[in-house]
Protein backbone atom coordinates (compact mmCIF):
# COMPACT_ATOMS: atom_id res chain seq x y z
CA UNK A 1 0.00 0.00 0.00
CA UNK A 2 2.78 2.15 0.82
CA UNK A 3 4.64 1.88 -2.34
CA UNK A 4 1.46 2.37 -4.34
CA UNK A 5 0.89 5.73 -2.70
CA UNK A 6 4.62 6.42 -2.70
CA UNK A 7 4.63 5.61 -7.18
CA UNK A 8 1.10 7.76 -7.01
CA UNK A 9 2.78 10.97 -5.47
CA UNK A 10 5.79 10.62 -7.55
CA UNK A 11 3.39 10.46 -10.54
CA UNK A 12 1.85 13.66 -9.41
CA UNK A 13 4.74 15.18 -8.98
CA UNK A 14 5.89 14.20 -12.14
CA UNK A 15 3.04 15.83 -13.97
CA UNK A 16 2.78 18.72 -12.30
CA UNK A 17 6.29 19.37 -13.12
CA UNK A 18 5.46 18.66 -16.69
CA UNK A 19 2.19 21.58 -16.22
CA UNK A 20 5.01 23.94 -14.78
CA UNK A 21 8.15 23.37 -17.33
CA UNK A 22 5.91 22.95 -20.25
CA UNK A 23 4.54 25.79 -20.89
CA UNK A 24 7.88 27.51 -20.55
CA UNK A 25 10.12 24.86 -23.02
CA UNK A 26 7.18 25.89 -26.08
CA UNK A 27 6.60 29.63 -24.74
CA UNK A 28 8.66 30.62 -27.94
CA UNK A 29 6.85 28.33 -30.14
CA UNK A 30 3.59 28.84 -28.94
CA UNK A 31 4.06 32.84 -29.18
CA UNK A 32 5.31 32.17 -32.80
CA UNK A 33 2.38 30.39 -33.63
CA UNK A 34 -0.77 32.89 -31.82
CA UNK A 35 1.28 35.77 -33.45
CA UNK A 36 1.16 33.84 -37.24
CA UNK A 37 -2.25 32.53 -36.65
CA UNK A 38 -4.02 35.81 -35.68
CA UNK A 39 -2.17 37.67 -37.96
CA UNK A 40 -2.81 35.95 -41.12
CA UNK A 41 -6.69 36.31 -40.27
CA UNK A 42 -6.73 40.03 -39.85
CA UNK A 43 -5.74 42.67 -42.20
CA UNK A 44 -4.20 44.13 -38.83
CA UNK A 45 -1.11 43.55 -36.77
CA UNK A 46 -1.31 42.30 -33.59
CA UNK A 47 1.42 42.64 -31.15
CA UNK A 48 2.48 42.39 -27.37
CA UNK A 49 5.01 43.33 -24.81
CA UNK A 50 5.20 39.81 -22.96
CA UNK A 51 3.16 36.33 -23.08
CA UNK A 52 2.68 34.21 -20.04
CA UNK A 53 1.74 30.70 -20.51
CA UNK A 54 -0.78 28.05 -17.81
CA UNK A 55 -1.66 24.95 -17.60
CA UNK A 56 -2.68 24.97 -14.01
CA UNK A 57 -5.12 27.89 -14.50
CA UNK A 58 -7.73 25.89 -15.97
CA UNK A 59 -6.05 22.45 -16.81
CA UNK A 60 -6.84 20.60 -19.10
CA UNK A 61 -7.22 23.51 -21.45
CA UNK A 62 -4.82 26.13 -21.55
CA UNK A 63 -4.16 29.90 -20.87
CA UNK A 64 -2.10 32.11 -22.19
CA UNK A 65 -2.04 36.10 -21.13
CA UNK A 66 -0.96 39.14 -23.26
CA UNK A 67 0.32 42.12 -21.23
CA UNK A 68 0.75 45.15 -22.69
CA UNK A 69 -0.78 44.39 -26.30
CA UNK A 70 -2.16 46.24 -29.77
CA UNK A 71 -4.07 45.86 -32.74
CA UNK A 72 -2.58 48.31 -35.48
CA UNK A 73 -4.57 49.01 -39.05
CA UNK A 74 -2.61 48.03 -41.77
CA UNK A 75 -5.46 49.37 -44.78
CA UNK A 76 -7.49 52.31 -45.10
CA UNK A 77 -6.57 53.27 -41.62
CA UNK A 78 -3.19 51.97 -41.57
CA UNK A 79 -1.21 52.74 -38.97
CA UNK A 80 -3.86 53.65 -36.60
CA UNK A 81 -4.10 51.83 -33.21
CA UNK A 82 -7.63 50.25 -33.30
CA UNK A 83 -7.13 48.68 -29.42
CA UNK A 84 -4.70 48.59 -26.89
CA UNK A 85 -5.22 46.50 -23.78
CA UNK A 86 -3.01 46.47 -20.31
CA UNK A 87 -4.19 42.66 -19.95
CA UNK A 88 -5.39 40.10 -22.32
CA UNK A 89 -6.18 36.57 -21.49
CA UNK A 90 -7.66 33.72 -23.70
CA UNK A 91 -8.33 29.96 -22.59
CA UNK A 92 -8.44 27.17 -25.23
CA UNK A 93 -7.34 24.04 -25.94
CA UNK A 94 -3.38 23.35 -27.32
CA UNK A 95 -3.97 21.73 -30.47
CA UNK A 96 -5.81 25.30 -31.90
CA UNK A 97 -2.61 27.10 -31.34
CA UNK A 98 -1.10 24.20 -34.23
CA UNK A 99 -3.34 24.79 -36.83
CA UNK A 100 -2.29 26.07 -40.26
CA UNK A 101 -2.43 29.67 -41.07
CA UNK A 102 -5.76 30.98 -41.79
CA UNK A 103 -7.67 28.17 -39.93
CA UNK A 104 -9.60 29.68 -37.03
CA UNK A 105 -8.96 29.12 -33.27
CA UNK A 106 -11.46 28.11 -31.14
CA UNK A 107 -11.19 30.18 -28.14
CA UNK A 108 -13.01 29.37 -25.06
CA UNK A 109 -12.69 32.60 -22.96
CA UNK A 110 -11.72 36.04 -23.13
CA UNK A 111 -10.88 38.48 -19.96
CA UNK A 112 -10.02 42.06 -21.06
CA UNK A 113 -8.88 44.65 -18.53
CA UNK A 114 -8.08 48.50 -18.79
CA UNK A 115 -8.43 48.65 -23.13
CA UNK A 116 -9.25 51.47 -25.49
CA UNK A 117 -10.74 50.71 -28.10
CA UNK A 118 -11.09 53.48 -31.07
CA UNK A 119 -13.81 52.59 -33.48
CA UNK A 120 -14.31 54.66 -36.70
CA UNK A 121 -16.33 55.48 -39.88
CA UNK A 122 -15.03 57.93 -42.12
CA UNK A 123 -16.16 60.35 -44.69
CA UNK A 124 -16.87 58.06 -47.64
CA UNK A 125 -17.93 55.36 -45.15
CA UNK A 126 -15.20 53.58 -44.74
CA UNK A 127 -14.65 51.54 -40.92
CA UNK A 128 -11.63 51.35 -39.75
CA UNK A 129 -12.64 47.89 -37.55
CA UNK A 130 -13.44 45.77 -40.63
CA UNK A 131 -10.39 43.78 -40.20
CA UNK A 132 -11.21 40.73 -41.15
CA UNK A 133 -9.30 39.46 -44.70
CA UNK A 134 -12.15 37.99 -46.82
CA UNK A 135 -12.34 34.17 -47.46
CA UNK A 136 -10.66 32.86 -50.37
CA UNK A 137 -12.54 29.56 -50.86
CA UNK A 138 -15.06 28.67 -53.36
CA UNK A 139 -18.58 28.99 -52.99
CA UNK A 140 -18.76 25.08 -53.20
CA UNK A 141 -16.56 24.31 -50.63
CA UNK A 142 -17.49 26.81 -48.12
CA UNK A 143 -20.63 24.64 -46.23
CA UNK A 144 -18.10 21.79 -45.97
CA UNK A 145 -15.33 24.03 -44.61
CA UNK A 146 -17.75 25.45 -42.19
CA UNK A 147 -19.12 22.18 -40.86
CA UNK A 148 -15.34 20.76 -40.58
CA UNK A 149 -13.87 24.19 -38.62
CA UNK A 150 -14.12 25.30 -35.50
CA UNK A 151 -15.32 28.86 -34.92
CA UNK A 152 -13.14 31.68 -33.79
CA UNK A 153 -16.49 32.81 -32.05
CA UNK A 154 -16.68 29.65 -30.07
CA UNK A 155 -16.86 31.29 -26.75
CA UNK A 156 -18.40 29.89 -23.36
CA UNK A 157 -17.31 33.13 -21.17
CA UNK A 158 -16.19 36.66 -21.94
CA UNK A 159 -15.17 39.56 -19.28
CA UNK A 160 -14.03 43.05 -19.92
CA UNK A 161 -13.37 45.12 -17.58
CA UNK A 162 -11.91 48.89 -16.80
CA UNK A 163 -12.13 49.83 -20.43
CA UNK A 164 -12.75 52.72 -22.80
CA UNK A 165 -14.62 52.75 -25.78
CA UNK A 166 -14.95 55.51 -28.48
CA UNK A 167 -17.06 55.47 -31.73
CA UNK A 168 -16.22 58.54 -34.63
CA UNK A 169 -18.27 58.98 -37.36
CA UNK A 170 -16.79 61.33 -39.72
CA UNK A 171 -19.52 61.62 -42.55
CA UNK A 172 -22.25 62.97 -39.48
CA UNK A 173 -20.68 64.51 -36.58
CA UNK A 174 -21.88 61.65 -34.43
CA UNK A 175 -19.88 60.24 -31.22
CA UNK A 176 -20.55 58.13 -28.90
CA UNK A 177 -18.37 57.12 -25.38
CA UNK A 178 -18.54 54.59 -23.48
CA UNK A 179 -16.18 54.68 -20.27
CA UNK A 180 -14.91 52.42 -17.22
CA UNK A 181 -16.77 49.60 -18.67
CA UNK A 182 -17.91 46.55 -16.86
CA UNK A 183 -19.17 44.05 -19.69
CA UNK A 184 -19.52 39.96 -19.18
CA UNK A 185 -21.47 37.20 -21.24
CA UNK A 186 -21.75 33.39 -20.84
CA UNK A 187 -23.54 31.07 -23.36
CA UNK A 188 -22.06 29.01 -26.07
CA UNK A 189 -21.07 30.76 -29.36
CA UNK A 190 -20.11 27.60 -30.68
CA UNK A 191 -23.44 26.30 -31.49
CA UNK A 192 -25.42 27.76 -34.72
CA UNK A 193 -28.41 28.84 -32.00
CA UNK A 194 -27.72 29.78 -28.55
CA UNK A 195 -28.22 32.45 -25.63
CA UNK A 196 -25.87 35.00 -24.24
CA UNK A 197 -26.53 36.10 -20.87
CA UNK A 198 -24.50 39.69 -20.34
CA UNK A 199 -24.06 42.17 -17.69
CA UNK A 200 -23.07 45.91 -18.09
CA UNK A 201 -22.65 48.92 -16.56
CA UNK A 202 -20.80 52.02 -17.94
CA UNK A 203 -20.29 55.61 -18.67
CA UNK A 204 -22.28 56.96 -21.69
CA UNK A 205 -21.91 60.13 -23.38
CA UNK A 206 -23.38 61.19 -26.77
CA UNK A 207 -22.66 64.28 -28.93
CA UNK A 208 -23.54 65.17 -32.64
CA UNK A 209 -20.88 68.10 -33.26
CA UNK A 210 -20.35 70.62 -30.86
CA UNK A 211 -23.72 69.12 -29.17
CA UNK A 212 -23.43 67.08 -26.11
CA UNK A 213 -26.61 65.31 -25.41
CA UNK A 214 -25.25 62.82 -22.89
CA UNK A 215 -22.35 63.67 -20.42
CA UNK A 216 -20.94 60.59 -19.10
CA UNK A 217 -24.29 59.06 -17.45
CA UNK A 218 -24.39 55.81 -15.74
CA UNK A 219 -25.65 53.41 -17.70
CA UNK A 220 -26.90 49.74 -16.82
CA UNK A 221 -27.80 46.01 -18.80
CA UNK A 222 -28.64 43.17 -17.97
CA UNK A 223 -29.72 41.47 -21.24
CA UNK A 224 -30.53 38.44 -22.62
CA UNK A 225 -29.45 37.70 -26.31
CA UNK A 226 -30.60 34.89 -28.75
CA UNK A 227 -27.68 34.24 -31.26
CA UNK A 228 -29.14 32.42 -34.70
CA UNK A 229 -24.89 32.40 -36.45
CA UNK A 230 -26.25 30.74 -39.59
CA UNK A 231 -28.89 34.34 -40.13
CA UNK A 232 -26.60 36.41 -38.27
CA UNK A 233 -29.07 37.62 -36.65
CA UNK A 234 -29.46 38.69 -32.73
CA UNK A 235 -32.71 38.86 -30.60
CA UNK A 236 -33.22 40.71 -27.60
CA UNK A 237 -35.02 38.36 -25.06
CA UNK A 238 -35.14 39.59 -21.35
CA UNK A 239 -33.55 42.81 -20.85
CA UNK A 240 -33.29 45.59 -18.24
CA UNK A 241 -31.41 48.91 -18.67
CA UNK A 242 -31.29 51.97 -16.45
CA UNK A 243 -29.54 55.41 -17.95
CA UNK A 244 -29.07 57.16 -14.56
CA UNK A 245 -31.87 55.96 -12.76
CA UNK A 246 -34.37 55.56 -15.55
CA UNK A 247 -35.47 51.91 -15.76
CA UNK A 248 -36.32 50.90 -19.61
CA UNK A 249 -37.09 47.88 -21.48
CA UNK A 250 -36.67 46.64 -24.94
CA UNK A 251 -37.30 43.95 -27.63
CA UNK A 252 -36.30 43.24 -31.03
CA UNK A 253 -33.83 42.21 -33.13
CA UNK A 254 -30.41 43.11 -35.18
CA UNK A 255 -29.57 40.84 -38.20
CA UNK A 256 -26.15 41.77 -39.19
CA UNK A 257 -26.34 41.47 -43.26
CA UNK A 258 -22.76 41.52 -46.06
CA UNK A 259 -23.17 45.82 -46.80
CA UNK A 260 -26.45 46.74 -44.15
CA UNK A 261 -27.27 45.79 -40.92
CA UNK A 262 -31.57 45.27 -40.52
CA UNK A 263 -32.61 46.59 -36.98
CA UNK A 264 -36.16 46.33 -35.35
CA UNK A 265 -36.40 47.71 -31.42
CA UNK A 266 -38.82 48.84 -29.21
CA UNK A 267 -38.27 50.90 -26.01
CA UNK A 268 -40.14 52.32 -23.27
CA UNK A 269 -39.90 52.64 -19.63
CA UNK A 270 -40.74 50.29 -17.34
CA UNK A 271 -43.35 52.05 -15.45
CA UNK A 272 -45.51 55.35 -15.67
CA UNK A 273 -44.10 57.16 -12.41
CA UNK A 274 -43.01 60.44 -12.73
CA UNK A 275 -39.67 60.31 -10.61
CA UNK A 276 -38.65 58.38 -13.22
CA UNK A 277 -38.49 62.08 -15.69
CA UNK A 278 -36.21 63.24 -12.43
CA UNK A 279 -34.01 60.25 -12.91
CA UNK A 280 -32.99 61.67 -16.65
CA UNK A 281 -31.45 64.11 -15.01
CA UNK A 282 -27.07 64.26 -14.45
CA UNK A 283 -26.17 62.44 -11.11
CA UNK A 284 -25.62 65.42 -9.40
CA UNK A 285 -29.19 66.01 -8.76
CA UNK A 286 -30.23 61.95 -8.48
CA UNK A 287 -28.73 61.71 -5.01
CA UNK A 288 -31.75 63.82 -4.16
CA UNK A 289 -34.57 60.96 -5.42
CA UNK A 290 -34.47 58.94 -2.46
CA UNK A 291 -36.41 61.11 -0.28
CA UNK A 292 -38.54 63.28 -3.58
CA UNK A 293 -42.24 62.83 -3.63
CA UNK A 294 -44.03 63.14 -6.75
CA UNK A 295 -47.20 62.46 -8.28
CA UNK A 296 -48.73 62.09 -12.03
CA UNK A 297 -47.11 60.18 -14.69
CA UNK A 298 -44.31 59.94 -17.27
CA UNK A 299 -44.05 57.67 -20.23
CA UNK A 300 -40.85 57.11 -22.99
CA UNK A 301 -42.19 54.77 -26.01
CA UNK A 302 -39.99 54.34 -29.10
CA UNK A 303 -39.31 52.64 -31.90
CA UNK A 304 -36.20 51.68 -34.27
CA UNK A 305 -36.47 50.10 -37.50
CA UNK A 306 -35.20 50.16 -40.59
CA UNK A 307 -31.50 49.28 -42.49
CA UNK A 308 -28.21 50.95 -41.20
CA UNK A 309 -25.59 50.70 -43.95
CA UNK A 310 -23.18 53.88 -45.26
CA UNK A 311 -26.19 56.48 -46.59
CA UNK A 312 -28.84 55.22 -44.11
CA UNK A 313 -29.71 54.82 -40.42
CA UNK A 314 -33.01 53.27 -39.08
CA UNK A 315 -35.98 55.88 -39.04
CA UNK A 316 -37.30 56.06 -35.37
CA UNK A 317 -39.88 57.50 -33.32
CA UNK A 318 -39.25 58.57 -29.58
CA UNK A 319 -42.31 59.61 -27.47
CA UNK A 320 -42.15 61.61 -24.10
CA UNK A 321 -45.32 62.43 -22.07
CA UNK A 322 -45.73 63.94 -18.38
CA UNK A 323 -49.30 64.71 -17.07
CA UNK A 324 -50.66 66.39 -14.03
CA UNK A 325 -47.06 65.86 -12.71
CA UNK A 326 -45.54 67.39 -9.95
CA UNK A 327 -42.79 66.68 -7.49
CA UNK A 328 -41.65 68.12 -3.55
CA UNK A 329 -38.42 67.92 -1.98
CA UNK A 330 -39.37 67.79 2.10
CA UNK A 331 -35.57 69.64 2.38
CA UNK A 332 -37.09 72.61 0.42
CA UNK A 333 -39.67 75.23 1.09
CA UNK A 334 -41.38 75.01 -2.28
CA UNK A 335 -42.85 72.85 -5.07
CA UNK A 336 -42.85 71.92 -8.35
CA UNK A 337 -46.84 71.85 -9.90
CA UNK A 338 -48.94 71.23 -12.47
CA UNK A 339 -46.01 69.62 -15.26
CA UNK A 340 -47.27 68.45 -18.42
CA UNK A 341 -44.55 67.14 -21.12
CA UNK A 342 -45.33 66.38 -24.40
CA UNK A 343 -42.71 66.02 -26.99
CA UNK A 344 -41.50 63.94 -30.13
CA UNK A 345 -38.35 62.87 -31.71
CA UNK A 346 -38.54 61.31 -35.46
CA UNK A 347 -36.80 60.40 -38.30
CA UNK A 348 -39.29 59.42 -41.22
CA UNK A 349 -36.45 59.03 -44.03
CA UNK A 350 -33.59 57.48 -42.53
CA UNK A 351 -31.09 60.69 -43.23
CA UNK A 352 -29.64 62.14 -40.40
CA UNK A 353 -30.20 65.45 -41.27
CA UNK A 354 -33.71 64.80 -41.19
CA UNK A 355 -33.87 64.24 -37.79
CA UNK A 356 -37.04 66.48 -36.19
CA UNK A 357 -37.78 67.58 -32.61
CA UNK A 358 -40.95 68.83 -31.54
CA UNK A 359 -42.11 70.00 -27.88
CA UNK A 360 -45.70 70.20 -28.47
CA UNK A 361 -46.16 71.72 -24.39
CA UNK A 362 -44.18 72.20 -21.60
CA UNK A 363 -45.20 73.59 -18.95
CA UNK A 364 -44.98 73.45 -14.94
CA UNK A 365 -45.94 76.47 -12.22
CA UNK A 366 -44.17 77.08 -8.82
CA UNK A 367 -46.34 78.99 -6.15
CA UNK A 368 -48.36 79.82 -9.04
CA UNK A 369 -45.87 81.31 -11.11
CA UNK A 370 -46.46 79.73 -14.34
CA UNK A 371 -43.97 78.98 -17.42
CA UNK A 372 -45.14 77.53 -20.67
CA UNK A 373 -43.03 76.74 -24.06
CA UNK A 374 -43.82 74.80 -27.22
CA UNK A 375 -40.95 74.25 -29.46
CA UNK A 376 -39.81 72.74 -33.12
CA UNK A 377 -36.28 71.79 -34.34
CA UNK A 378 -36.11 70.36 -37.53
CA UNK A 379 -33.07 69.29 -39.48
CA UNK A 380 -31.49 68.37 -36.15
CA UNK A 381 -28.49 67.02 -37.49
CA UNK A 382 -27.98 69.42 -40.29
CA UNK A 383 -28.97 73.25 -40.24
CA UNK A 384 -31.34 72.91 -36.91
CA UNK A 385 -34.24 75.49 -37.90
CA UNK A 386 -35.93 76.59 -34.66
CA UNK A 387 -39.54 77.75 -33.98
CA UNK A 388 -40.68 78.31 -30.63
CA UNK A 389 -42.65 80.43 -28.17
CA UNK A 390 -42.21 80.79 -24.66
CA UNK A 391 -45.15 82.61 -22.26
CA UNK A 392 -45.11 83.13 -18.80
CA UNK A 393 -43.41 84.51 -15.60
CA UNK A 394 -41.34 83.13 -12.76
CA UNK A 395 -39.57 84.46 -9.73
CA UNK A 396 -35.97 82.95 -10.30
CA UNK A 397 -35.23 82.07 -6.77
CA UNK A 398 -38.28 80.16 -6.27
CA UNK A 399 -36.42 77.91 -8.80
CA UNK A 400 -33.85 77.22 -6.31
CA UNK A 401 -36.18 77.02 -3.50
CA UNK A 402 -38.08 73.97 -5.39
CA UNK A 403 -35.32 72.60 -6.69
CA UNK A 404 -32.15 70.94 -5.52
CA UNK A 405 -28.96 73.37 -7.42
CA UNK A 406 -25.93 73.02 -5.05
CA UNK A 407 -24.23 75.09 -7.85
CA UNK A 408 -26.38 77.42 -7.68
CA UNK A 409 -27.19 79.65 -4.50
CA UNK A 410 -27.97 83.32 -5.68
CA UNK A 411 -31.14 83.18 -8.23
CA UNK A 412 -33.06 86.19 -8.10
CA UNK A 413 -34.79 88.59 -10.10
CA UNK A 414 -38.17 88.22 -11.41
CA UNK A 415 -38.09 87.06 -15.70
CA UNK A 416 -41.61 87.35 -17.70
CA UNK A 417 -41.36 86.33 -21.04
CA UNK A 418 -44.02 86.21 -24.22
CA UNK A 419 -42.23 85.84 -27.55
CA UNK A 420 -42.37 83.97 -30.72
CA UNK A 421 -39.27 83.60 -32.60
CA UNK A 422 -37.96 81.30 -35.67
CA UNK A 423 -34.22 81.39 -36.80
CA UNK A 424 -31.31 78.83 -37.80
CA UNK A 425 -28.19 77.85 -36.60
CA UNK A 426 -26.51 79.05 -39.69
CA UNK A 427 -27.20 82.49 -40.16
CA UNK A 428 -26.48 82.76 -35.53
CA UNK A 429 -23.41 81.35 -36.50
CA UNK A 430 -22.60 83.92 -39.51
CA UNK A 431 -24.07 86.81 -37.49
CA UNK A 432 -26.77 87.28 -39.55
CA UNK A 433 -29.26 88.70 -36.98
CA UNK A 434 -31.48 90.20 -39.42
CA UNK A 435 -32.44 86.50 -40.28
CA UNK A 436 -33.97 86.31 -36.89
CA UNK A 437 -37.69 86.68 -36.54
Amino acid sequence: MKKILKISGITLLILLALLIVLPVVFQNKIETALKKNINSNLNATLDFKTLNISLLQDFPKMTIALEHSSLVNQTLFKGDTLLTAEKMAFTLNVQELFKEAGEPIAIKSVKIDHARLHLQVDNAGNTNYDITKTSKISKDTTATKSASTPSVFALERYDISRTHIHYKNDSNGFQLTLSDIQHSGTGDLSLEQSTLDTKTAALVSIAVDSTVYLNREELALDARIGIDMMQNRYTFLDNKMHINQLPLVFRGFIQVNDDNQNIDLTLKTASSDFKQALAMLPDTHTTFLKTVRTTGNFDIDGQIKGVMNEKYMPTFHLAINAKDASFYYPSLPKSVQNINLKAEINNHTGLAKDTNVAVQKLSFTVDQHTIDLNASITEVFGNPNIRAHIQGDMNLAYLAQAYPMPSISDLKGLFKADVTTTFDMTTLKNKQYQNTK
